[in-house]
């Protein structure tokens, strides 16, 4: 099961679009946002705003399972064809003196098949080619 709750990492989707950028914490360059630039042919801006509609098109049915990430607990989703793609999306919700945010976000498309909770598989769809990211 999930380790954090969907519906609060939603709403903080929700935030960024609403304009609070500090809801949702993109390091930079991200390979994220790289790789949603290029397939949606947008600005790395605009990437942002899709990687938060994307996680707000998340189901709980959508999880994948538990991961870690520099000694923190993340959470792996999978999302079926969002723009044409299967993708792999990883996030840790986060706490600073009371205020959440979601952090250190993975969204690209999957490598390898993904099961998620309900039984569905992901399979790749998207195959970079030669000398991509």
């Amino acid at each position: 099961m999930a380790g954090y709750d969907l519906l609060i990492v939603q709403q903080l989707a929700q935030k960024f679009k609403d304009g609070d950028k500090d809801a949702l914490w993109f390091s930079a360059p991200t390979r994220s946002t790289h790789f949603v630039a290029k397939i949606f042919a947008c600005s790395e801006e605009e990437a942002k705003l899709i990687i938060a509609d994307g996680i707000l098109k998340l189901r709980d049915a959508d999880y994948h399972k538990k991961g870690h990430q520099w000694g923190d607990a993340t959470d792996i989703y999978g999302l079926e064809n969002y723009g044409e793609h299967n993708w792999f999306i990883k996030f840790i919700l986060s706490n600073d003196d009371g205020v959440n945010y979601v952090e250190e976000i993975s969204f690209h498309p999957n490598d390898k098949p993904l099961v998620l909770i309900d039984g569905r598989i992901l399979n790749v769809t998207y195959q970079p080619q030669e000398n991509a990211l």
